[in-house]
């Protein structure tokens, strides 16, 4: 019984550092403070994902009317990179991706429900929204 509290102990205290390192990035990061401007040498600084940033990740098209998205606006890179996008195709509406402008464009008379899913990368890492 010994052995398996002291496990559950170490595995706690790991999850606790764990944690406690990101919640310390998390608020350094937030006042600006990053490896490049704090004076510290020697770190690298970790590649934070994309976020995505819209309100809402639900979009309404009405019946033949084509819709427009600028990605760039929805989703944004912690450190500034330049995002790529890209979006999954779907039945009964074209979906088009030029750059950062996404276009959905419904078949004529189609109404009902269909799922796109964006992606936005900085080159190493992907967020979906």
């Amino acid at each position: 019984m010994m052995k398996k509290a002291f496990i559950t102990e170490r595995a706690t205290i790991l999850v606790m550092v764990i944690v406690g390192i990101g919640a310390l990035a998390f608020l350094l990061f937030n006042m600006g403070i990053t490896p490049q401007n704090s004076g510290i040498t020697g770190l690298a600084a970790a590649n934070l994902p994309p976020a995505y940033t819209g309100e809402s990740a639900k979009f309404v098209i009405k019946q033949n009317a084509p819709v427009s998205l600028n990605l760039a606006e929805l989703f944004k890179d912690p450190e500034g990179i330049p995002l790529i996008f890209d979006a999954t195709q779907t039945e009964n509406m074209e979906v088009v991706l030029e750059g950062n402008e996404l276009r959905i464009i419904p078949e004529p008379g189609f109404t009902g429900q269909r799922v796109v899913t964006l992606y936005a990368s900085d080159g190493e890492q992907v967020a979906p929204a």
